[in-house]
């Protein structure tokens, strides 16, 4: 919503992605699969983990996912989100 290096919904998305992905490295334990390029971030999460990590890995995306609402609220002129996999 502004100039590079002033844009708000861009860095609150940023901040919002690459936190969520380092919590889930450091709160559950879990190194996901992670791509960074161009402004795109990709993250995955191996299938095989114990139950409390899954556990604890949905609740950081659904707190990323609630955060990313939010944002999407303030400033849906420039954020549409898109959810898979049956999130909403």
């Amino acid at each position: 919503s502004g100039e590079y290096g002033h844009d708000v919904v861009c860095a609150a998305v940023s901040v919002l992605s690459i936190t969520t992905a380092n919590n889930i490295y450091e709160m559950a334990r879990i190194k996901p699969v992670t791509q960074m390029e161009d402004g795109y971030l990709y993250v995955e999460i191996p299938l095989s983990i114990p139950e409390k990590q899954g556990v604890l890995a949905q609740t950081l995306l659904e707190a990323f996912a609630n955060s990313m609402k939010a944002v999407e609220k303030s400033y849906g002129q420039y954020i549409t989100l898109k959810f898979e996999n049956g999130g909403q």
